[in-house]
């Protein structure tokens, strides 16, 4: 089976994400905004609620061009509707463009006369504007189709001047699920900041990569600057078990409230464990096991409202380095095998980016491997003409003056 990932504002990163859960190997193409996967797995919403990086699955039902469009639309809203019952539908088309809207409106329309024809009583949600139609919004394709019955989501894809792929939703961001988490959880650190939950998922996805038919029962996902607990929380709705420390004894306060919120009002199995604890993570722990599993955003330095000198910086990679380094060191110590994804902090001022200069090297020398986030195998396929491996990714806000270097690294 063919599905459409839609991918969210992180391209590189949506990509490195999905092709860890699936393989790289099934992954067909790039098209437009859309990472084309191939998989035996039957995919649903359980599938994009475990994906940071995701907007929406689409499965994949015919290639066609203009002329068989509306013919395919209509085969499959028939297909997987019930026809005695009023039918919603939506179409989306991308790109969008101005011929692409004026081709929308004119597949809602005929689409319509056609399902009309076959004794359906239908309606679409798609708002017009004079001659051209527009797409509906992300947040409705959850709470308007998917969760309601009778309901369908058609994407079309234009591949060329000719051919279009034509899918119906599958899956669709949780965005409320995001905001709920992010915000109504009873401990938040607004002021040194918190991993969005995304980027937890990201995180964690990108720490299981090259583990195939992971079954979420048997496996641990370790934080050691766990803070407020926001990866602990994602790893736990994906079905993980997790650990968490912090040197911080109020974060961990903090972390082991809002899992016990977790617990209330998401129905997270008891037989999850969930172990926190205050730890200093260059300190070695006694009883570490052979093999972990690590996903963690460490140090990122201060708090700042402006960006810093030259002396403030040189002096804070100074520390983080020292940090990271000692980090790193106790996990070598401590695991026979590990795979790390983790944050890295970059000052960012006028798109440009820095980073601790010698950690990369002082981690590499201590034994580690980086392991790329894109392989040189993979990156033809969605960025044709260009060469060579994507070993990080810089995770940033247009306005941000810290930003996170997300790397993976293998022991």
């Amino acid at each position: 089976m063919l599905y459409s990932f839609k991918l969210g504002r992180n391209k590189e990163l949506s990509i490195a994400e999905i092709a860890a859960v699936f393989t790289e190997k099934k992954v067909e193409e790039m098209i437009d905004n859309h990472l084309i996967v191939h998989t035996g797995e039957q995919l649903n919403q359980q599938s994009i609620d475990r994906l940071g990086g995701t907007i929406k699955i689409s499965q994949i039902v015919a290639e066609c061009e203009k002329a068989d469009l509306a013919a395919k639309i209509s085969e499959a809203v028939l297909k997987h509707c019930d026809i005695d019952s009023k039918i919603t539908y939506a179409i989306n088309i991308e790109p969008i463009t101005y011929k692409s809207k004026k081709l929308l409106k004119s597949l809602l329309i005929e689409t319509k006369k056609t399902l009309k024809t076959e004794g359906a009583k239908v309606r679409f949600m798609n708002k017009f504007n004079r001659d051209e139609a527009k797409n509906i919004e992300n947040i409705q394709s959850k709470k308007e189709i998917l969760d309601k019955d009778n309901s369908i989501e058609i994407n079309i894809i234009q591949k060329s001047d000719t051919l279009y792929m034509v899918s119906f939703l599958v899956a669709s961001q949780d965005i409320d699920g995001y905001s709920k988490r992010d915000y109504e959880k009873p401990c938040r650190d607004a002021i040194n900041g918190m991993l969005p939950p995304k980027l937890s998922q990201i995180l964690i996805n990108l720490s299981l990569a090259g583990m195939h038919h992971v079954d979420p029962k048997n496996i641990t996902i370790v934080d050691p600057f766990c803070g407020s607990g926001s990866l602990l929380i994602e790893a736990l709705l994906m079905g993980f078990h997790a650990t968490g420390s912090d040197i911080n004894p109020k974060m961990i306060s903090d972390s082991k409230m809002n899992v016990d919120w977790l617990r209330k009002n998401y129905g997270v199995h008891k037989k999850q464990d969930c172990i926190v604890f205050p730890h200093d993570a260059t300190e070695r722990l006694p009883k570490a096991k052979r093999m972990a599993l690590i996903a963690t955003e460490g140090y990122l330095g201060d708090p700042m409202t402006v960006y810093p000198s030259e002396e403030e910086i040189k002096r804070n990679f100074e520390i983080i380095t020292s940090l990271y380094a000692d980090f790193f060191k106790n996990l070598w110590h401590m695991h026979d095998k590990v795979t790390i994804a983790i944050c890295i902090p970059n000052y960012i001022k006028k798109h440009q980016s820095r980073e601790p200069k010698d950690l990369l090297e002082r981690i590499k020398r201590l034994g580690f491997k980086q392991v790329p986030l894109i392989s040189r195998n993979l990156t033809p396929k969605i960025n044709p003409g260009k060469k060579g491996d994507v070993l990080s990714y810089l995770y940033s806000r247009p306005d941000q003056i810290v930003g996170r270097r997300i790397h993976v690294f293998q022991k």
